[in-house]
């Protein structure tokens, strides 16, 4: 056996992993949510909102997609792995981009909302520090780090 140093996860990924598993718990929170919604007796007993009821399904699944992709890139991140970074990006960068989409498409239809551009604003916080290269630097492996 050696006495090796364990290497050391920088605290910059520690808080890009702690965001993630954030991300992740929020998600599943918003899949409780809805779950609890479609099972409410008001929903059950009611026959003109069945139809509804897909669309609350769908949007509890996504949520449940989300939710999963956002802990395995939390995982990976705090297991330093580096195709945690590029999963965490696509996963979030995947809402910011159809967010700045609508709000493009609905500046072009003059309906722009100042709600809708806070809330883009707010998916694209995550996806920055993703885009920065010295997260890319961060994560490479410590006999790398080491070379430079």
């Amino acid at each position: 056996m050696t006495d090796a140093p364990k290497p050391t996860r920088p605290k910059l990924i520690t808080v890009l992993a702690v965001m993630q598993y954030l991300y992740a718990a929020s998600y599943l929170m918003g899949a409780v949510k809805i779950i609890r919604i479609i099972f409410s007796d008001e929903v059950q007993n009611n026959l003109a909102v069945i139809e509804n009821m897909r669309g609350l399904a769908i949007g509890a699944t996504a949520c449940v997609v989300w939710m999963v992709l956002t802990y395995a890139a939390a995982r990976g991140l705090w297991c330093m792995k580096r195709w945690a970074r590029w999963l965490a990006l696509a996963a979030n960068g995947f809402i910011a981009v159809t967010l700045v989409y609508s709000n493009i498409d609905d500046y072009r239809n003059h309906s722009l909302d100042g709600e809708d551009l806070i809330v883009t604003c707010l998916f694209l916080i995550p996806v920055i520090p993703f885009l920065l290269p010295v997260v890319g630097r961060a994560m490479r492996p410590m006999e790398d780090n080491q070379s430079n």
